[in-house]
């Protein structure tokens, strides 16, 4: 990766790592930074329409949540793409066919266009990362596309933007939601839940199956949804799914290292967080969520990457999960997954 790249990581990642070390201050009163609210996990361009994924996904939602800010970020020129211009303010700028100086703001005035641009003077919030692609012949002589680097791009809030009105930072159309949908989900995407009427909630790799406190135990649905995608994102990395460490190491009755642990939690928390985004729910915090961040902490300090990686294997999860509710749920019915986001940058 280039040097542009990594310092984007760095920057993400610091700022990560001081809302964990907030956590372990003031256990009692925090909570986690994708327990925000839907509206902040559900970044996307309002330009061309398409949802931020993965890592940027993240990136946008981490620097809404430090500048209490929306969900719409789009580059300079996409902004200024919006503007609406007369006939005579294009006339009157001609320089050949189909080719036109750039618009003047006072001549745009002049001509009564329509103007939507980054205000003078302001800097881009956040820095994202659009992969370089190649393609190559694989062992099996089939053409496939690889990824070679990952290209830094600056973008802008909706809230530094003139002539664009933007979204509330919490504008949301949160719907009411039940213990047995929440289960339900599971059902639909085709996970074995065993509800127990003493124990906690896990996933557990070699029986492959998702045990659950019964469902008469939850008081707040809220708690028992967030809780269930947690597990469904650990269930997509079993060696018959997207076989994700350390879930195939256990499910073999191996030894698994508890680093891998860590990140596999991170994982699964930030997959919760996208899932229940995408479904217009707010993420709960977990009960034993200090016992994790100290361990995701480690985590993220060995490895400035680890949570760039985590956001892409908790995007790949998400899209796995979404596709198999997608392929079950007729379009029609209103519990349905409201977007798939698998767009990665815009």
């Amino acid at each position: 990766m280039s040097d542009r790249a990594d310092s984007v990581h760095a920057e993400i990642t610091a700022a990560f790592i001081a809302a964990l070390e907030a956590g372990i201050e003031d256990p009692v009163n925090w909570s986690p930074p994708w327990a925000k609210g839907p509206n902040v996990m559900n970044a996307y361009n309002p330009v061309s329409g398409h949802h931020y994924a993965g890592g940027n996904r993240l990136i946008c939602a981490i620097h809404s949540w430090q500048h209490d800010i929306g969900r719409q970020w789009a580059t300079y020129d996409q902004w200024a793409s919006l503007s609406v211009h007369t006939d005579e303010c294009y006339a009157g700028r001609a320089v050949g066919k189909d080719k036109y100086t750039k618009p003047d703001r006072e001549v745009c005035e002049i001509y009564g266009c329509v103007l939507v641009n980054v205000r003078r003077g302001e800097r881009a919030i956040c820095t994202l990362l659009r992969p370089l692609k190649f393609k190559e012949i694989n062992e099996q002589g089939q053409e496939v596309e690889r990824i070679k680097a990952w290209a830094p791009f600056k973008v802008f809030n909706a809230s530094q933007v003139s002539g664009f009105e933007a979204e509330s930072p919490m504008t949301t159309a949160i719907v009411d939601i039940s213990v047995d949908q929440a289960f339900e989900f599971a059902a639909i995407v085709g996970a074995e839940v065993e509800e127990t009427v003493t124990g906690g909630a896990a996933f557990a790799p070699r029986p492959d199956k998702i045990i659950m406190p019964a469902r008469n135990r939850w008081l707040e649905p809220e708690r028992c949804f967030s809780t269930i995608c947690h597990e469904l994102t650990h269930w997509t990395g079993h060696p018959h799914r997207l076989a994700r460490e350390p879930q195939v190491t256990i499910a073999e009755g191996r030894a698994y290292d508890q680093m891998d642990y860590a990140r596999e939690e991170l994982v699964a928390e930030l997959g919760a967080a996208f899932l229940c985004a995408a479904f217009d729910r707010v993420a709960t915090t977990r009960d034993d969520h200090l016992m994790y961040l100290k361990s995701w902490l480690a985590a993220l300090k060995e490895d400035p990457k680890a949570l760039w990686n985590a956001s892409g294997k908790a995007q790949a999860a998400t899209t796995y999960l979404t596709r198999l509710h997608d392929a079950n749920v007729p379009m029609e019915d209103p519990f349905m997954i409201i977007a798939e986001m698998s767009v990665e940058v815009d």
